[in-house]
């Protein structure tokens, strides 16, 4: 089975949407950089595998430290959730995507860090 945090980072870059962050897979490590911003992307479960099932990503976008560019944190997370919903079928191997739940409230860090916590379905996908 292929595994979807993988491909969504592949099309994420594709499309411009992680642009200015360090992209991960399945586990946030800091870079201990204050101007850094990250974009962690890892599975998140998902339905029993049969003719029709889901898959679960949570793609995690993390901010710099501080607090002064929320705006662009902002627009960036909903860029992604908009993107989701105009591209729900753009490949064939993730299925059709969907952020589930939508927009969720922002956490931070003791950091200072902002941390938003996407969880984007895949249903039926290759």
């Amino acid at each position: 089975m292929i595994q979807k945090h993988l491909q969504l980072i592949d099309l994420f870059a594709a499309n411009g949407l992680s642009d200015g962050y360090n992209v991960q897979a399945t586990m946030w490590s800091d870079s201990g950089e204050p101007n850094d911003r990250f974009m962690v992307f890892k599975q998140a479960g998902g339905t029993n595998i049969s003719l029709s099932y889901e898959q679960y990503v949570e793609a995690i976008v993390i901010s710099k430290q501080g607090f002064e560019e929320l705006e662009k944190l902002d627009q960036d997370v909903a860029n992604i959730v908009e993107f989701i919903a105009e591209n729900e079928f753009i490949d064939p191997c993730l299925g059709r995507m969907m952020v589930i739940g939508g927009i969720p409230s922002p956490a931070s860090t003791n950091d200072k860090r902002v941390i938003y916590r996407l969880l984007i379905g895949c249903l039926n996908g290759q």
